[in-house]
């Protein structure tokens, strides 16, 4: 699931500025920082807490 997570977020850093604009309401930053985290503190993650998605 992580990795799937991962590549989802890894594919919106490559979707151009017109389609990002497009949808206003997403928050592109933080679908690229959630990535950032996956990839980098990937052992870190507390799978029990994160239940709450």
């Amino acid at each position: 699931m992580l990795r799937n997570l991962q590549t989802l977020a890894e594919s919106t850093q490559r979707l151009s500025f017109e389609a990002k604009a497009d949808e206003p309401g997403v928050d592109w930053r933080a679908i690229s920082g959630f990535r950032n985290v996956l990839v980098h503190n990937y052992l870190g993650i507390d799978l029990e807490r994160s239940g709450r998605w």
